[in-house]
């Protein structure tokens, strides 16, 4: 293939890259955006869990510490 054309078919290859990225620019800013959200509320409800986990600990550590009797069937 002669320099000439392979330069042109470059060229168009470049061309086409460049038009495709402007057009799929907002899809990709979409993207990242609902991701930074995600992200967020993947945080906040790792806490909760983390939060719920501890007070469900608590429970169960109290009722371990209870005297009292122990009835048998």
């Amino acid at each position: 293939m002669d320099p000439d054309a392979e330069f042109n078919l470059l060229t168009t290859l470049y061309q086409s890259v460049v038009h495709d990225m402007k057009h799929t620019y907002p899809g990709w800013e979409s993207l990242s955006q609902k991701a930074q959200k995600l992200g967020t509320q993947l945080r906040a409800t790792a806490q909760c869990l983390s939060a719920f986990t501890e007070a469900m600990q608590g429970v169960c550590d109290n009722a371990n510490n209870l005297k009292g009797t122990v009835l048998s069937f």
